[in-house]
């Protein structure tokens, strides 16, 4: 991916959306979805960023003992 200049833009294009889509009012996230629900692998790909977003943030509190809901990036 590193080598491929449009793949890297893409993939952190995907993260920065996924990123917003976290900490986002619920009126934005309606918003984007609505906007992601026109491109169905574009919506799988940030789908799979944000899921992969909580399972470090779940995984990090694990480490540090905390418990409750992850902390929202």
């Amino acid at each position: 991916m590193l080598k491929d200049p449009a793949a890297f833009e893409q993939h952190k294009l995907v993260m920065q959306r996924a990123k917003k889509l976290l900490s986002a009012s619920q009126y934005e996230r309606l918003a984007i979805v609505q906007e992601l629900s026109k491109d169905r692998d574009e919506l799988v790909n940030t789908l799979e960023a944000m899921a992969g977003m909580l399972e470090l943030q779940l995984r990090r509190q694990a480490v540090d003992g905390r418990s409750g809901p992850p902390a929202l990036i």
